[in-house]
Parts: C-alpha cells; structure tokens; sequence
C-alpha cells in the first residue's frame, strides 16, 4: 500500500484545520483498514485490482470522511478553536523571541565579538596617543 494513497485527504483535513497528530492517526488507520478490506477481498477469491477497487469502495469515498471529521470540532487544532488565544501566545512568543534575538546571535559568535572588540580598544588607544603626542607637540613648540 503506497505511503501517500490518501494524500488529498490529508491535504483537505489539514486545510480544514485539523491537529496533525489527529490527520496522521486518521490516515494510518484508513490505511490499515483498507488493507485488511484488501486482504479479505483476496482471501474470498478477487483478483488483486478487483480487490483493490472493493477495498476502496467500501471505505466511501474521501469527501464524506472529511466531511464526517470536519463536522467535528474537538479534533481542531488548538490555534483554529482560540484564535485570539493562539494570537496573544504568538505575540508574546514574537516579543519574547525579538528581545532574546541579540542574545543568542551574539553568543554563537563570541569569538568574533572578542576580536573586534580588542581591535576597536586598540583602535582608540593608537588614535588617542596619536593626538596626545601632536597636541603635546603644539603645545611644547
């Protein structure tokens, strides 16, 4: 049985805002059924396509299983039944995320930091005792 047989289904459920977890589960099980619908069908005498085509048609067709799991709310993802909850969460995660970025962006690049930090006190160390020395030699003329 292919991996992706129901893959219009899965599409349309996700779509429908369907959690994941219940989409993968629903599949699987679809899947499972339909090979056990396959396997009676050849142990009663169908041919290997004519056993497939029964398998299938006894599972009904894909438009009347999303409909029957659509028409069910409890298996919506958490952010399709609050959506002002999922976004107030999104916000704060965004803030949350936006204020830590400079954090973790300067962690990972700690050496780098160190370097042009030494090379700017440098930097500013030559160019002050370069004015030092000319405004003492203004001075001292």
């Amino acid at each position: 049985m292919p991996d992706r047989e129901f893959q219009e289904l899965e599409h349309r459920l996700l779509q429908g805002g369907i959690a994941r977890t219940y989409v993968d589960r629903t599949i699987l099980e679809l899947q499972e059924h339909c090979a056990d619908l396959e396997q009676a069908a050849l142990a009663a005498g169908l041919s290997s396509v004519a056993a497939r085509v029964t398998a299938r048609a006894a599972l009904g067709n894909e438009q009347a299983i999303s409909a029957a799991i659509l028409a069910r709310p409890e298996l919506l993802a958490w952010n399709r039944r609050w959506p002002h909850v999922a976004a107030c969460v999104s916000s704060v995660v965004f803030v949350g995320a936006l204020a830590e970025a400079p954090f973790v962006f300067c962690f990972h690049r700690a050496p780098d930091i160190l370097r042009w930090s030494v090379a700017g006190a440098l930097a500013v160390v030559l160019v002050s005792s370069l004015a030092a020395g000319l405004n003492w030699m203004i001075t001292l003329v």
